[in-house]
């Protein structure tokens, strides 16, 4: 899940990472791809809200920088300005989501785990 939020990259990191830490490739997947596309429309707002705030800039400001830089118009050196501004605010605002989508959903997989061997075991 922590990989599945950040866009475009999510499932295929997700499928490195599963190869490299030899876990379930399915699973693995599964997680990445369930939030990937799918919640990118309100993670984007909120990665900018969070990472704002946790950098101390102007969420407003970081959001109109990110479209002035992939806005066709304007010079390439703005362009690489505004955008390193803002993509540290943004990384971190998908770090800290990511990070709190991983730690519910290894919560609720920890509790239907545990629930199913009780039942099993009964």
């Amino acid at each position: 899940l922590f990989l599945g939020v950040f866009p475009g990259t999510g499932p295929i990191a997700a499928l490195v990472a599963a190869f490299i830490f030899r876990v379930n490739k399915a699973a693995s997947l599964a997680g990445a791809l369930a939030v990937n596309t799918w919640i990118n429309v309100v993670t984007f707002p909120l990665a900018i809200a969070i990472g704002a705030f946790a950098s101390g800039a102007d969420p407003v400001g970081i959001g109109r920088e990110w479209s002035h830089a992939t806005s066709p118009f304007i010079g390439k050196t703005f362009i690489a300005f505004l955008f390193h501004r803002a993509i540290l605010s943004i990384l971190v605002g998908y770090v800290i989501i990511g990070c709190v989508l991983a730690g519910i959903g290894y919560a609720v997989t920890f509790v239907i785990i545990s629930r199913v061997r009780r039942d099993r075991d009964a």
